[in-house]
């Protein structure tokens, strides 16, 4: 049976709407998109608190026009700044060794649930197991049916700011829509555009947006560690306009013409259109580069010293997948790989209209709410759609 499902994806400076189909192979059909942008949040508050509602009716309504439909259920996917992960371990040992069941499972569920403590301004929105381990030995993603005296588990949890959550359900129900579920943004990209295999020993991802970098660390079906810093590409574009005294927009060009590891002479230079005045303005390309790679520089470190505290266990073989906003710009993997020494992965969506890093987690999003559509385990999914009514 053919689904559909509505998405809206929050973004630091802008709303992508997202009306998606499943194909007759499981692919995934847009029938319609639109991206508004709006002042965004930065430090998890809105910047023009007015702005968010307008621009969410605005990308809705546009994305129903090219799909020729009218919505009424929306899935949200919550950034990555009103997200905490919390892992729990649990474990249940038997007299003798037993083949495991459903049900075994299940009461480790239960019972890491049971340990876990949620701040009351957050509610859970994801349950994920990292990795089971058989008798302290054997590690494996599925231990149904296997035999072993003692299992161990080791589950994330996804929670979310109930603010968050209450603010977007409320502006959707006075423009008349239904919040149908509330998706991890960062969790739900982690998991499409990591591959399982790389997550089932480890993986960096790292989501560079416009005022925040959110940085994750995913193992299995679920993170490990994920926290936001505050710093993104809206820093390296301030970089530019104080030292060179130039205007945003022109700034944003400049940011998107760079390429880092470009060879550079005392001749080369940038000529930039001002839109505002219909002058081109020179700059050398050899100063625009030492703003961008300073800035790149910092931010890096202190991504790197971040994971170095995570306490996730990082060998050299583990990649870092990095998508966002910032993603675009030319030889940042390059200078990623460079200064992390890890094999660096640019995140590019498979989709024809949403082919930048950019959209990701708008995609990611997507995909969650279409097999939401289809869960079996309805009750789960019915249960978080009322969560930040309390």
């Amino acid at each position: 049976m053919r689904q559909i499902s509505t998405v809206i994806e929050i973004g630091t400076g802008k709303v992508v709407c997202v009306i998606c189909e499943t194909g007759k192979y499981d692919e995934t059909h847009i029938l319609g998109n639109a991206t508004v942008t709006y002042p965004g949040y930065k430090n998890r508050k809105w910047v023009d608190r007015h702005s968010i509602a307008p621009a969410i009716k605005e990308a809705l309504h546009e994305a129903e026009k090219m799909a020729g439909r009218k919505v009424k259920n929306v899935h949200i996917g919550i950034p990555g700044d009103f997200l905490k992960v919390v892992c729990i371990k649990s474990e249940i040992e038997f007299n003798t060794q037993k083949t495991l069941t459903q049900a075994d499972i299940n009461y480790l569920y239960q019972q890491s649930r049971s340990k876990l403590q949620v701040p009351k301004e957050y509610t859970v929105i994801h349950r994920c197991p990292i990795l089971f381990i058989l008798d302290d030995a054997r590690k494996t993603m599925d231990p149904n049916t296997k035999r072993a005296k003692k299992v161990s588990v080791v589950v994330s949890y996804v929670l979310a700011e109930k603010w968050f959550g209450r603010g977007i359900k409320q502006m959707l129900l006075r423009y008349g829509y239904n919040a149908s579920t509330f998706i991890g943004a960062s969790y739900a990209e982690a998991m499409k555009f990591i591959p399982q295999e790389k997550r089932d020993h480890g993986a960096v991802m790292i989501d560079i947006g416009n005022t925040s970098t959110t940085v994750m660390v995913a193992r299995g079906d679920g993170l490990m560690f994920h926290k936001v810093l505050n710093f993104g590409g809206a820093n390296i574009t301030e970089d530019i306009m104080k030292v060179l005294n130039t205007k945003h927009k022109v700034a944003e060009e400049l940011k998107k013409r760079a390429i880092y590891g470009l060879s550079l002479s005392e001749q080369d230079n940038y000529e930039v259109c001002d839109k505002d005045t219909y002058k081109f303005e020179k700059f050398s390309a050899i100063k625009v580069q030492a703003i961008i790679e300073a800035r790149l520089k910092e931010m890096i470190d202190v991504i790197v010293d971040t994971l170095d505290r995570s306490g996730c266990r990082l060998p050299k073989y583990v990649p870092v997948f990095v998508t966002g906003g910032t993603a675009s710009m030319r030889g940042l993997r390059e200078f990623i790989q460079k200064e992390t020494n890890h094999n660096t992965i640019i995140v590019t969506p498979q989709s024809t209209c949403f082919n930048q890093p950019a959209y990701s987690s708008a995609l990611a999003v997507a995909d969650f709410a279409l097999e939401a559509e289809t869960e079996e385990e309805q009750g789960f999914f019915e249960n978080i759609k009322n969560l930040f009514l309390r």
